[in-house]
């Protein structure tokens, strides 16, 4: 036999070793779905939370709502006074828009008829739930202040996130 012939041999017994060595193609593909099974729950349990951090809850707010006073107290819930030049039955409106739920005081003529001081309108409660957590509110809402005031102001309390 010349070396040419077994040069060629050699090389024919290592292409069909290397054949040998390499796992079937069925295998491959079973580890393959395995792993994007793996990377699938993993990513279900990380995105919320990354969500959440990126894009945080936040109280809905009617637009023109200034603040007028904020606090922290150490214990009890956060609050925040707003003043809005909206009537205060509309501030509700906006809040059961938001999916919240209303507790008026008194009758809707009663508040639009209310001759002079301030009258409380409404009491409301919600939550917004995103992301795996959740953030509650409460909205007392009050009218009658005098223009430089108001007319209307509420009390939004926020509870922490879940």
């Amino acid at each position: 036999m010349s070396e040419t012939d077994e040069g060629r041999d050699q090389a024919v017994e290592t292409a069909a070793a290397s054949l040998r060595r390499q796992p079937p193609l069925w295998l491959a593909l079973i580890i393959g779905v395995v792993a994007l099974v793996l990377a699938a729950l993993i990513l279900v349990q990380i995105v919320p939370p990354l969500y959440a951090l990126v894009f945080p809850l936040s109280t809905p707010l009617p637009d023109g709502a200034q603040e007028v006073e904020h606090g922290k107290p150490e214990r009890g819930a956060e609050y925040r006074i707003y003043r809005i030049d909206m009537a205060g039955l509309d501030v509700a409106a906006f809040y059961e828009e938001q999916g919240s739920t209303c507790r008026y005081i008194g009758t809707a003529e009663d508040a639009l008829d209310a001759s002079g001081g301030v009258h409380t309108v409404a009491h409301c409660t919600g939550t917004k739930e995103s992301g795996g957590q959740s953030v509650s509110w409460e909205v007392y809402i009050a009218d009658g202040y005098p223009e430089d005031q108001g007319p209307t102001r509420f009390r939004l309390y926020r509870y922490g996130l879940n």
